[in-house]
């Protein structure tokens, strides 16, 4: 009489005929001999099928929980849905909800497992954790308890850095390259990081519009520099990286900080302008404003607007929020403060009084530098207008007391150091030019309109050479060759230039039609889209759109890049300082 098998396990196992005390999992096909018994099988499953008994038992238990319930209620009862109205009846759910368990449970496909760890790869990026996160007891918990059926399919610290991410790197390179391909004008920004391990690293952004015309931002590169940040070092360090990315020839203007050496490294790039970061500048005008002394009747702490040792120099904002805090906090801080025996020296009100007088100072330049800080929308052409939205707000503003007035002073005067040749052509080209081809501006946000006059000849200039290069390229080929009976002309010379002089003489007519075109055409709302305009009227303004579209993919400032180092600087932690850099731009 042969022995019933009871044991759960040989829901898994079957018994071979001809070898008694040899069983063949049916899961992966294993042999195994068990003799009188099932340690060994079930030590397989544990080992090799974990997921597959963890599914298996919670399937069971939900029936369990579905037999229960359908047993618990009356055959003419109904199950109610209460996101329906009352009165509508629900289909049979035991049978649709055995059927979802059977596929949930069962082996995730290879798309599962693909975005699985697509997921995976976004949470290390977005949160910006290590890659020994996937490590940790509590992550690889929190998937055994959603779903045991991944837990094995947690990459390894391996398979991360030598495959997933560089197979990751490579499909989003070959994306960015096809887009830079595509786009006839790039613009870069760029900066220079210390990490906390005194590593100095580079990197690059692009700026281009895709195929519809949407405004795009790209980390090219994040890379360590291995020698002295000298001006030829760093010019060698660009040129390789537009060479590596096929863009040296759409590379419009280079932003960056105002730092000796990168603005001698992009001077040796025949032709390429440097554009210094606009919030860098701000950024002096407030930090050089801030160093100035008071009166000792007016303020005892340190005479210094900006509190030594609590505000970040490159940070300056962090003293205007705190600021702007503390006066939102200023009743219940003053109650406080009384109620405490041994609290802190309350303020008094001249120490008031200031504070309420430097909020209205700064908060002009918190604002421009928030909104020149954008990526999705044009930025450089804002800059002129914004300018001198600033200095009307400062020269508005009546303080009430001595340091007040004396800070007020000191940022008009290097509002006007730093900027007072914003709108001049022949100094800042790229501002002028980008400020009169936005159709929100154009020549209005100018101070001086005859700069605004000297920019549009600029952009005349530009578009003129662009309508005779185009014409050039169609123009048909002819045969100047010498026939027998012109070698004798002695006139031929001026036929060739009365035909130079006619296409230059149409090509500047043309230009200057097309701009006159614009200029007088309304200006659009400042809450519209400057590029929406330019393709609503392309087939009228013509080549005077792709100039356009070429000074409007510009940044203002280098944010872009430094928003990277940003991040870099919560990674490239003490704690995290094994994750490999060239991996930054991935992330």
């Amino acid at each position: 009489m042969s022995r019933k098998n009871t044991s759960d396990v040989w829901k898994y196992f079957k018994k071979l005929p001809n070898t008694p005390n040899e069983a063949v999992c049916l899961i992966c096909s294993t042999h195994y001999k068990h003799g009188h018994g099932t340690s060994n099988l079930h030590e397989h499953l544990r080992r090799v099928h974990q997921s597959k008994l963890d599914a298996d038992k919670r399937n069971a238990e939900l029936e369990k929980d579905l037999d229960m319930s359908s047993s618990n209620q009356p055959s003419s009862s109904k199950t109610l849905n209460y996101d329906q109205e009352p009165d509508q009846e629900q289909p049979p759910t035991k049978k649709t909800k055995q059927l979802l368990l059977s596929k949930r449970f069962n082996e995730p496909s290879t798309k599962q497992k693909n975005d699985f760890i697509s997921i995976i790869m976004d949470m290390i990026a977005g949160d910006l954790q290590p890659i020994s996160y996937l490590e940790n007891n509590g992550f690889r918990k929190i998937v055994s308890f959603l779903d045991s059926r991944y837990l094995e399919h947690i990459p390894s610290r391996r398979t991360l850095t030598r495959k997933i991410m560089p197979d990751i790197y490579q499909s989003t390179k070959v994306k960015v390259q096809q887009m830079l391909i595509e786009s006839n004008y790039v613009a870069i920004t760029s900066d220079i990081w210390t990490s906390l391990n005194a590593d100095s690293f580079l990197t690059v952004t692009a700026h281009v519009y895709n195929t519809n015309y949407v405004l795009k931002t790209f980390v090219l590169t994040t890379e360590k520099l291995n020698k002295n940040h000298t001006a030829q070092y760093l010019y060698e360090t660009l040129i390789e990286i537009f060479e590596e990315w096929k863009i040296i020839n759409k590379v419009v203007a280079i932003v960056t900080d105002s730092g000796a050496n990168i603005k001698a490294a992009i001077k040796k790039m025949n032709g390429i302008p440097h554009i210094p970061c606009t919030a860098h500048k701000l950024n002096l005008v407030v930090t050089n404003a801030l160093k100035i002394q008071c009166g000792a009747d007016e303020s005892d702490v340190d005479n210094n607007i900006g509190w030594d040792g609590q505000d970040v120099s490159t940070r300056w904002n962090s003293s205007l929020l705190m600021l702007e805090r503390l006066v939102t906090l200023k009743e219940p801080l003053t109650c406080v403060m009384m109620s405490l025996k041994d609290g802190p020296t309350m303020l008094l009100p001249m120490e008031w009084r200031i504070i309420e007088d430097i909020i209205p100072l700064l908060t002009p330049f918190n604002l421009m530098t928030t909104e020149l800080s954008g990526e999705k929308y044009p930025t450089l052409a804002m800059v002129i207008p914004l300018v001198r939205g600033v200095n009307i707000a400062l020269n508005s503003k009546i303080m009430e007391t001595e340091l007040g007035v004396a800070l007020k002073t000191k940022l008009i005067k290097n509002m006007s150091d730093r900027f007072n040749l914003i709108e001049d052509n022949d100094v800042s080209p790229c501002f002028s030019i980008s400020t009169v081809l936005d159709p929100r501006f154009k020549k209005v946000a100018f101070t001086n309109i005859e700069l605004a006059n000297k920019a549009i000849q600029s952009i005349n200039n530009e578009l003129a050479a662009s309508i005779g290069e185009n014409r050039e390229h169609s123009a048909p080929i002819v045969n100047h060759e010498p026939q027998e009976n012109q070698c004798s002309d002695l006139w031929a010379f001026l036929a060739t230039e009365v035909e130079e002089e006619r296409t230059t003489l149409t090509s500047n007519t043309t230009a200057q039609t097309l701009i006159n075109q614009y200029i007088s055409l309304p200006l659009e709302k400042r809450s519209s889209i400057p590029l929406d305009f330019w393709i609503k009227h392309q087939s009228l303004l013509d080549s005077l759109f792709k100039i356009a579209v070429k000074y409007s993919i510009i940044p203002a400032t280098s944010v872009p890049s430094e928003r990277v180092f940003s991040k870099a600087g919560e990674i490239m932690s003490a704690k995290r300082n094994r994750l490999d850099p060239k991996n930054l731009d991935v992330l």
